[in-house]
């Protein structure tokens, strides 16, 4: 395997601790402190590295460009992020993950509509694929016959409502990263997705609440894990591994996370993994795979 493959699989590792952290820290001090905080200490990773790496402190960048990637950090960091870690709470990072699937599918539809990108026979295949396997996990039969939902509803939405806010970012990103340095972009993302919150923060006037939780060592150290893992050294090893390796290869093994959380879940959380749920998940990558690489 070459350098550019196990970069990307080295992402996916990143993004498995990164989900496994940011999951123990919600459960401890709060979806909403521990957005906060990871996006805090992404930007100062990211500002030490441009420092190091490109001798500047703050991101600079033309007026529309900032907008652009403003708006994207908005609506992945802010929206979709705060249901995403809810999800986390409420589901476990196992399944929300997986669940997170769905959001090249949502962007594949903005696509269609913004830029007139029409999906291909191969695409829609991965698609239905994917949907299938999902359906796996989140549904099982009871007693009865009868088919129920395996997890909390409100769970199941706010995942979808990540992977909804994780597509829309990534679309509003496309416009704004072009021909722009992706770590200068991802600062701006960042600041975007902090301002959101502590506008939140303002308006729900829990300042207090959010301050206090902080207190709570571990889940400190969980979200600190979580943020070196995930926004700064994932999708530092991300960009090195697009750069390095075929765009559809790196992607697939990128996106292998929900594979990795299966042994994490049965091993360090000792919980009951269903065998449909496995097929599920293995059905899923199988679309992403296809989605890709085809």
């Amino acid at each position: 395997m070459l350098k550019g493959e196990l970069a990307a699989f080295a992402v996916a590792l990143c993004w498995t601790v990164s989900a496994v952290s940011f999951e123990n820290a919600s459960k401890k001090i709060g979806s909403f402190p521990v957005n906060i905080l990871r996006l805090v200490l992404a930007y100062l990773f990211l500002t030490a590295y441009n420092a190091v790496f490109y001798g500047n402190i703050l991101p600079h960048a033309d007026t529309d460009r900032v907008i652009w990637l403003s708006l994207s950090g908005f609506v992945g960091f802010f929206i979709g992020d705060l249901f995403l870690f809810r999800a986390f709470v409420l589901i476990g990072s196992r399944v929300s993950m997986l669940i997170m699937c769905t959001s090249p599918i949502m962007a594949s539809a903005a696509g269609f509509f913004i830029f007139g990108e029409r999906p291909s026979l191969s695409d829609s295949a991965a698609i239905i694929i994917i949907l299938l396997g999902i359906s796996l996990v989140v549904l099982t039969r009871d007693g009865a016959g009868d088919i129920k939902l395996a997890h909390p509803l409100p769970g199941i939405l706010c995942a979808f409502a990540g992977a909804a806010g994780q597509a829309g970012g990534l679309v509003l990103s496309k416009i704004g990263v072009t021909g722009f340095d992706p770590f200068i972009a991802t600062q701006i993302r960042i600041i975007a997705g902090l301002a959101g919150f502590l506008i939140a923060v303002i308006f729900m006037r829990n300042a207090g609440r959010v301050i206090s939780s902080y207190r709570d060592a571990e889940g400190v150290s969980f979200t600190a894990l979580g943020a070196f893992f995930g926004p700064f050294l994932g999708v530092s090893l991300s960009l090195y591994s697009v750069k390095y390796a075929n765009i559809g290869i790196a992607s697939t093994l990128m996106s292998v996370v929900p594979v990795l959380l299966i042994p994490v879940s049965f091993f360090l959380y000792r919980e009951k993994v269903r065998r449909m749920e496995i097929a599920g998940i293995i059905i899923s990558m199988a679309g992403v795979a296809i989605l890709f690489l085809v």
